[in-house]
């Protein structure tokens, strides 16, 4: 890993890994059989990966340097 890379880089692309769905969205799928339960969690699954990326996006954002 380079010398240069920063803890707060690391977590903004993590952060930024957080907004995969599509295992998610099978998992619920298989588990619940309810449509009302099923429509609850692709709700939350989705804000989840709202939050995630405008959190990667921000921490990337504030700590990577411009471009010039």
């Amino acid at each position: 890993m380079p010398d240069s890379l920063s803890f707060r880089e690391i977590a903004g692309v993590a952060a930024l890994g957080g907004m995969g769905l599509t295992v998610s969205l099978i998992i619920a799928e298989l588990a619940l059989s309810q449509p009302s339960q099923l429509a609850q969690v692709k709700a939350g699954l989705i804000i989840s990966a709202i939050l995630s990326g405008v959190i990667g996006l921000a921490i990337l954002h504030r700590h990577l340097p411009a471009k010039t």
